[in-house]
């Protein structure tokens, strides 16, 4: 075909020069596609990090309130037991009392 129109086509452009031509073309373009995918990874590398300290400091956050929290729970069961143990003296005390006055008439009566 090349010689229908006079002059051949190979001599025009190479295939080692069209080869060359699209080998550097594509590694330029592959240079860019991997600039590219590095400044995408290097982002999910801040955000991985970023994650990272927002998780460490809602942790310690969680830990305080949860300490704060159970120290309250703590002093809280600590007044209510002094109080029950309070109760339960006074309310042994009025069993020994109503158990005299029940009782006594009764043994004073059997003698």
């Amino acid at each position: 075909m090349a010689e229908a129109f006079g002059f051949y086509a190979d001599n025009i452009v190479t295939k080692d020069y069209l080869d060359s031509t699209l080998r550097a073309a594509f590694a330029e373009q592959d240079a860019k596609f991997e600039q590219r995918f590095a400044a995408i990874d290097q982002r999910f590398i801040d955000i991985e990090h970023q994650l990272g300290d927002l998780r460490t400091g809602l942790k310690a956050e969680l830990e305080t309130m949860l300490t704060t929290r159970l120290n309250q729970q703590d002093i809280k069961l600590a007044s209510i037991e002094a109080t029950m143990h309070g109760n339960f003296r006074v309310l042994s005390a009025l069993m020994g009392v109503t158990l005299l006055a029940v009782a006594v008439p009764e043994i004073q009566s059997l003698l």
